[in-house]
């Protein structure tokens, strides 16, 4: 965020946890350029002074020089939840900021509900502001908490503020009506000169303004100078870096930074889209780091999968005569409830596999993992795989339980490499203590499995996922990312178990290794930068990824 230009951060509310006082001990390391790291609190206790007040005194003693407080105006919260007369709750706001001008070199004021306060009382809402400024506030922070407005709403009274006093303001917009990004663009509109929301939207109940949708709203529709000339391009990678931060999903439907925000699959856009970008595009992707993409799904054509091909450049393994029925099965395939948005690795595999381009390299005769605990070994969780007529197969349901020691791997193999395939070949191999996680698990099949395919060597895992998908079924979604030192590639498995989807994903991102080794197309394809979302691996039958059951 200091990089790409923000003026503004708010590093937490100082002396409420123990988390938000540590970073502000520990912010004094950091070399940062630009931003201005803000210590949060409230205003003083009505019963208190302002130098006694423990949240005031919290602020000064981070010894940053930015301090921002918020405060009650609305009629409804100063009686009915401070308790106070609006005279004692002016008082407060004052002193507070007087106080605090003395110890910081900067001090804001958020109003809370204040559109809410003005609708009801607007001589009283005006009141607050203009005590506020006699205190010597340097901004006013008016925020819609409750996220009630409309954008008519926020024009007239942000309007009718700015004119009125010769402050700075800023506005605070939550999303619960659908409008945040929009009511902070009508508060701009009309005066406001600082903007305060989220990367990606995050906040309670429903968030509140996307900065990643504000910003390129106000720069690249309507002109305003936000961010230096360079640094707009990376705002896609910000609101991936956020995500990831925060373990969340990345924000796929998203404006301007999401997966799927230049992400065409209707055929008829995309014939459209391949003759003229500008048909179906409101801007060019790269102006902020992000960029278009063509998926391929039940509402494709040939346009689509003929660049989903390139893209991949596979489109000379595959005849015009071809096309028709790859179609057809990708129909077929996601009436049945698969999507393959996010999936490429896994859809690449199908369609070789369903055109006869290419056949499986590792099989499983037999496979059994046991998990056990060495304080209680008679609780050892295991089970035998029996292979079935088109590979697949499923390991007992277990998890990771905290407290387990042992995992034993001990399988069959057919492994299809060069011209003398090795038939019936056992593997075998124990983890313990520390190593006996299933990231481990992994990195010892991949070692073993590399014994017998010597493209596989140096190939390593780099990420591993799990999430829970929210379903009646209890599944789980594993997304594993490796790489051999020149390329990464990701794939996924859905299934009720963790260790099953775990070994099924690793067996087909060994298998799409393998297999674009064999065809001489290694290299890295022009991926779209969206690759921190799972990755969803299709199986079902032969016809696909083995090893996962129905994943959506």
């Amino acid at each position: 965020m200091d990089d790409i230009g923000f003026t503004y951060t708010e590093g937490g509310w100082p002396g409420s946890n123990a988390k938000d006082t540590l970073f502000f001990q520990e912010l004094k390391a950091l070399p940062l350029k630009k931003i201005k790291v803000v210590a949060f609190g409230r205003t003083k206790r009505a019963s208190s002074r302002a130098e006694d007040d423990a949240s005031l005194n919290a602020l000064v003693r981070t010894g940053i020089p930015y301090g921002h407080i918020f405060g009650k105006g609305w009629d409804l919260h100063v009686s009915e939840v401070l308790g106070i007369s609006p005279e004692e709750n002016l008082e407060s706001v004052y002193e507070s900021i007087r106080f605090l001008k003395k110890h910081m070199e900067e001090v804001s004021f958020g109003f809370e509900h204040f559109f809410d306060a003005y609708k009801e009382n607007p001589s009283g809402a005006m009141k607050l502001i203009e005590t506020a400024v006699q205190a010597g506030v340097d901004w006013i922070d008016l925020a819609d908490t409750n996220g009630g407005c409309f954008p008519h709403e926020v024009a007239s009274i942000v309007s009718t503020v700015t004119r009125s006093f010769d402050i700075a303001f800023a506005v605070h917009c939550h999303n619960d009506t659908g409008c945040g990004v929009a009511n902070t663009i009508a508060a701009v509109q009309n005066g406001v000169k600082i903007v305060e929301g989220t990367v990606n939207g995050y906040s309670e109940r429903c968030g509140m303004a996307d900065l990643c949708t504000v910003i390129p709203n106000l720069q690249l529709k309507l002109g305003y100078p936000i961010l230096e000339p360079g640094k707009l391009q990376q705002l896609t990678r910000l609101s991936q870096e956020v995500a990831e931060l925060l373990q969340a999903e990345p924000p796929a439907f998203h404006p301007y930074v999401g997966s799927l925000a230049f992400t065409h699959k209707a055929g008829v856009h995309v014939d459209g889209f391949l003759k003229l970008k500008r048909t179906y595009e409101h801007i060019d992707p790269a102006l902020v780091g992000n960029r278009s993409d063509i998926v391929v799904s039940e509402v494709s054509g040939k346009s689509n999968l003929n660049s989903f091909l390139r893209k991949h450049r596979l489109d000379h393994l595959f005849a015009d005569r071809d096309l028709e029925g790859l179609v057809r099965l990708v129909k077929e395939l996601e009436f049945g409830g698969f999507e393959f948005n996010s999936s490429e690795e896994s859809l690449v595999l199908m369609l070789l596999r369903h055109c006869g381009k290419t056949s499986r390299r590792i099989q499983v005769n037999r496979l059994s993992v046991k998990l056990a605990d060495e304080a209680a070994p008679d609780a050892a969780i295991g089970g035998a795989i029996s292979a079935l007529a088109d590979n697949r197969a499923d390991l007992p349901d277990w998890g990771v339980p905290i407290g387990a020691s042992t995992i034993e791997f001990d399988g069959v193999f057919d492994f299809m490499s060069g011209r003398d395939p090795i038939v019936g070949e056992r593997v075998q191999f124990s983890l313990t203590n520390d190593k006996a996680s299933l990231n481990h698990l992994v990195e010892g099949f991949v070692a073993r499995c590399s014994e017998f395919f010597p493209e596989l060597a140096g190939t390593r895992l780099v990420d591993f996922k799990i999430r829970a998908i929210n379903d009646r079924t209890r599944r789980v979604r594993v997304v594993l990312e490796f790489t051999d030192g020149s390329r990464t590639w990701k794939m996924g498995a859905v299934n009720s178990s963790v260790a099953n989807a775990t070994l099924n994903a690793t067996i087909e991102a060994l298998e799409y290794r393998l297999c674009m080794g064999d065809l001489g197309t290694f290299t890295q394809p022009e991926a779209n930068p969206q690759t921190l979302g799972n990755l969803v691996s299709a199986a079902s039958d032969s016809r696909q990824s083995a090893f996962a059951d129905n994943g959506r």
